[in-house]
């Protein structure tokens, strides 16, 4: 599960240069909060320099959102993540982009401090469409 610590700068390992099938993508990034069902667009810019082994998201978690600058107001609680990618620089319809290249679950908190999770816990999401 990925992490956001809020109202600062994160730098996000994700694997998207495996399934990525254009030369200069775009990506765009859609975050679904589990408990709210309120979907948050963004493009975020992929900063590493080491792409064949990872892509890091620079994703600015901020009380404003600027979807086309990678920053988003999301609050604290857990999301389902999309990663597409795209040609488009300012498209924050996924219906447009090329393909869906990773998806997967992020907390958004408040704390920068890790704790451990015993691999017996279960959580129960309600889904709801």
């Amino acid at each position: 599960m990925l992490k956001i610590i809020r109202l600062q700068s994160n730098s996000v390992p994700v694997t998207l240069t495996e399934k990525t099938t254009l030369a200069s993508p775009y990506y765009l990034v859609v975050f679904n909060n589990l408990a709210t069902n309120e979907l948050v667009y963004a493009i975020c810019p992929d900063t590493s320099t080491q792409t064949t082994r990872y892509n890091l998201l620079t994703i600015i978690e901020s009380n404003t959102s600027i979807p086309l600058s990678g920053q988003v107001k999301l609050v604290e609680g857990t999301y389902q993540y999309k990663i597409y990618e795209q040609t488009s620089s300012s498209n924050l319809n996924p219906l447009l982009s090329t393909s869906l290249v990773e998806t997967g679950l992020l907390k958004s908190t408040t704390t920068a401090t890790s704790s451990f999770i015993d691999n017996t816990y279960t959580e129960e999401f309600v889904w709801q469409n």
